[in-house]
């Protein structure tokens, strides 16, 4: 390129230069500015997004868990209520419990208490007639149950004399399996069974021995 094609060039943009005004320049760099601090406010409202976003996860995040557990508790109310109620209708009147069945509420779940008398005779491991009967009602309250089943045993503290049975505990560890047993025969899920003997280590009453005697079905809370 020559000389004079040079100079012609460097003469255009001082030209064009002298075009741009001091008002102009002034507008353009407050334009510039004000764009500027509005990219500064855009990122200032994205951090504020990200991070109430943040906060909104981690409170889903924990909220999550009780809402399962309260779901898990209505269905466990739904599942006592209903169990409670096919106990009622089970009842000599149709809203009551059995003759010698109670229940109690535990932290652990429904406890179905069966006294002792009316599942077995003295010292003996056999279902009753009355017992056989008793258990046939229930197992059709407890059927539908999700959750564990636990039996267990129990007896008092007198020592065995009149039987064949060693210990308290090996014959509450019976019971206990006895009773088992025949809810499994009547229907209720074997997978969700287990069976315990306490022997008279877990009284309830210290003063009346016969309310000791006794069979607890708990049925354990689902998890």
């Amino acid at each position: 390129m020559s000389r004079l094609a040079i100079f012609a060039g460097l003469v255009g943009l001082v030209g064009l230069a002298s075009c741009i005004t001091p008002d102009r320049h002034r507008d353009v760099m407050s334009a510039n500015s004000a764009f500027r601090d509005q990219v500064a406010d855009l990122k200032r409202v994205n951090k504020q997004y990200q991070e109430e976003n943040a906060r909104l996860l981690a409170e889903v995040n924990r909220m999550t868990p009780l809402v399962m557990d309260a779901a898990a508790l209505d269905l466990q109310k739904q599942q006592v209520e209903a169990i409670l109620k096919g106990l009622k209708d089970s009842g000599p009147t149709g809203s009551e419990l059995p003759a010698g069945v109670t229940t109690l509420q535990t932290n652990d779940g429904l406890i179905v208490r069966v006294e002792g008398s009316v599942l077995f005779d003295s010292g003996s491991a056999k279902l009753s007639k009355v017992g056989q009967g008793t258990l046939k009602k229930l197992s059709s309250a407890i059927a539908g149950h999700s959750g564990g089943i636990r039996v267990a045993g129990h007896t008092d503290s007198d020592q065995i004399k009149h039987s064949n049975w060693k210990t308290n505990m090996r014959l509450s560890v019976a019971r206990g399996l006895a009773v088992l047993e025949f809810l499994q025969n009547a229907g209720v899920v074997e997978e969700n069974m287990s069976v315990a003997g306490y022997g008279p280590h877990a009284p309830v009453d210290a003063a009346d021995k016969a309310r000791n005697r006794r069979v607890e079905i708990v049925l354990l809370k689902p998890r």
